[in-house]
């Protein structure tokens, strides 16, 4: 019971921050905008946005704990403000720092998600999409694109994580055995969640060929 207060305070006070920085972002006051969310990190986090950004989204996520309980929601909020961030960078011309910020906020908001298998609250995925919109067109980083295929496996969109599947083969040809897996499994759902999900048996089937070819190939 602790814990949940403590989870509904945090995400309260993050909706009250993020509330905030976008009344600014729409009168156009960016530097009063990231004010707020320098604020936010201070008074959610206890850190500065100097400290945050001095550390790779891997690193963040080992900063933030082991505490099963919390280490969830704490990424959420963590990656909610740095999409933020990353927003009111890009609106304001400084794409440069945007895309590293995105990327920061991606993975941290992907760890959230696959830490519950479930949306922290019901903008969780779009904050995902967004960012991954955001990055359309740079490389994404390996170890966040297989974040990003677990994610998309797991909201049931199977169209999606075939195509980062394919995105992480070209990093990796090992994958190929992790993707033949995901196949396999959803050989077991019906029909109709396959198509629900946008990738219909057929389409299932042909990408076990591809991927069979790529192993005997590799």
């Amino acid at each position: 019971m602790i814990e949940r207060d403590y989870i509904m305070r945090m995400i309260d006070l993050l909706v009250k921050a993020l509330t905030k920085a976008l009344l600014h972002k729409k009168a156009y006051e960016y530097p009063q905008a990231k004010q707020e969310i320098a604020g936010a990190y201070k008074s959610l986090l206890g850190v500065s946005p100097e400290f945050i950004h001095s550390f790779s989204d891997e690193q963040l996520i080992e900063l933030l704990g082991k505490d099963v309980e919390t280490v969830g929601v704490k990424c959420y909020i963590l990656g909610s403000l740095l999409k933020e961030e990353a927003d009111i960078y890009r609106i304001s011309k400084e794409e440069g720092k945007s895309i590293s910020v995105y990327a920061k906020s991606l993975s941290l908001l992907l760890t959230a998600f696959l830490d519950t298998s479930v949306p922290i609250e019901p903008e969780h995925p779009t904050k995902i999409d967004a960012c991954v919109q955001a990055l359309r067109s740079v490389e994404i980083p390996q170890h966040i694109l297989e974040k990003l295929f677990a994610f998309y496996e797991i909201a049931q969109r199977y169209d999606k994580a075939e195509d980062v599947l394919f995105d992480l083969v070209t990093f990796d040809t090992s994958v190929v055995i992790s993707g033949l897996a995901f196949y396999e499994r959803l050989l077991n759902k019906s029909s109709d969640e396959l198509t629900a999900g946008g990738l219909p048996r057929n389409e299932v089937l042909d990408g076990i060929d591809i991927l069979k070819k790529e192993r005997l190939s590799s």
